[in-house]
């Protein structure tokens, strides 16, 4: 990103990050494959902000055991939700974080 892409996005109050790891969820896979996939990267990196697509079945389909494992590993889901804007707003922000 260069500033004369964020800046129009910034005025506009517009948010925007990144993703740390990534689901591969538009190649085909079983649901169990994603899942092994995805937890092995997030075991690398530790924590990160995830890419998942929502409109993928094999994704709806292995959510809910990735949120096991999410909690069964003591990490944190957060939400992302629209705020304040400030007066000198950082251009991007990530969201990161894992209990302990």
């Amino acid at each position: 990103m260069t500033p004369a892409t964020l800046d129009p996005l910034q005025k506009r109050g517009i948010a925007v990050f990144g993703a740390d790891l990534w689901a591969s969820d538009w190649n085909p896979m079983t649901p169990a494959q994603q899942l092994k996939l995805l937890t092995e990267r997030l075991q690398i990196a530790r924590k990160g902000i995830i890419l998942l697509h929502d409109p993928k079945a094999q994704t709806a389909a292995m959510l809910p055991a990735f949120l096991r494992y999410l909690r069964d590993n003591r990490y944190r889901v957060v939400h992302l939700a629209a705020g304040r804007r400030r007066q000198n707003p950082c251009p991007t922000r990530h969201i990161r974080s894992r209990s302990l």
